[in-house]
């Protein structure tokens, strides 16, 4: 598109798609959270990204990583504070997608910490969140975790809801997610 000034814009549309497996996740950074400046210079045709809006974002990412290597390290409760803190940050602008999905693995990390109640409470709620913004992959992460620390006798026991999150990442192409959780 042509701006007035003689700066050309070039809006992305690209989409996702599925790529390798990662149990890990981390949020990244939107299109929509970077810019690019086009202030004077001293050559007109240089811009420059403007990142400033993308810091939160990059610090949230961080400190997931880093309460992922906590858990490896054996630091299971401090892993769990340090992603359930980060979840909330996602959840206080209204993105409770983001939040379901990095609370279901600060459950993760609680349960194998012993924390079983804590976490069978907190996969529960991201079942619902998921259910609610429609996305199978954080469903099938959520009702694994569930699986793993609660009876289920509501859903038809521990059985059907492990079923149920191996069908729906089948259905989107994540089924070693879901294996790999039940390891």
């Amino acid at each position: 598109a042509e701006v007035p000034g003689g700066t050309t814009v070039v809006e992305s549309t690209c989409s996702m798609i599925a790529g390798p497996s990662n149990r890990v996740p981390g949020p990244s950074v939107s299109r929509a959270n970077t810019g690019v400046d086009t202030g004077l210079r001293s050559l007109p045709n240089q811009t420059s990204r403007r990142v400033g809006a993308t810091a939160p974002v990059v610090r949230a990412a961080a400190r997931a990583a880093s309460a992922w290597a906590r858990a490896h390290a054996g630091g299971l409760e401090e892993a769990h504070g340090m992603l359930a803190d980060v979840a909330q940050q996602f959840r206080q602008p209204g993105d409770d997608h983001l939040f379901g999905a990095l609370l279901s693995f600060a459950a993760d990390f609680g349960a194998a910490n012993g924390d079983v109640d804590r976490s069978a409470s907190e996969a529960r709620e991201c079942v619902v969140i998921a259910q609610r913004v429609s996305c199978a992959s954080c469903e099938s992460q959520a009702l694994t975790s569930l699986a793993l620390v609660d009876p289920c006798q509501d859903m038809g026991g521990p059985v059907i809801v492990a079923r149920r999150a191996v069908q729906l990442a089948n259905g989107i192409g994540e089924v070693f997610n879901v294996l790999g959780a039940f390891e």
